[in-house]
């Protein structure tokens, strides 16, 4: 099914507004992907899952090891280094490039 060019950008504010909530409330989601994505009865987005979330100040400050869905995550994520927002950001990217292409990026 294709989504028109208005839904795609009212998703793509919404999944904004919702990471810059978590951000501002010191939060690192760390596992943003389409399945994390869900969607209410409006159509509205919400960002789900937080099993692997972590504070800004413990993400920042300690490398990780590597967790997460694979094709989402940043280049950092990838090399197991303490990361910020931009880790969320990228992986943002990656969901809106799916939609707007119509295909899943593969491995």
């Amino acid at each position: 099914m294709k989504i028109g060019e208005g839904k795609l950008i009212d998703l793509l504010v919404g999944m904004l507004l919702g990471i810059q909530y978590i951000h501002q409330n010191g939060i690192i989601h760390w596992d943003l992907k389409p399945q994390n994505i869900l969607l209410d009865k409006r159509g509205n987005p919400k960002i789900s899952d937080f099993g692997i979330s972590k504070t800004l100040e413990k993400a920042t400050k300690y490398p990780q090891s590597i967790v997460g869905t694979f094709i989402y995550m940043s280049p950092e994520a990838l090399k197991g280094k303490s990361s910020n927002t931009n880790t969320d950001i990228w992986s943002l990217g990656c969901i809106m490039h799916e939609l707007c292409c119509f295909k899943v990026i593969s491995n």
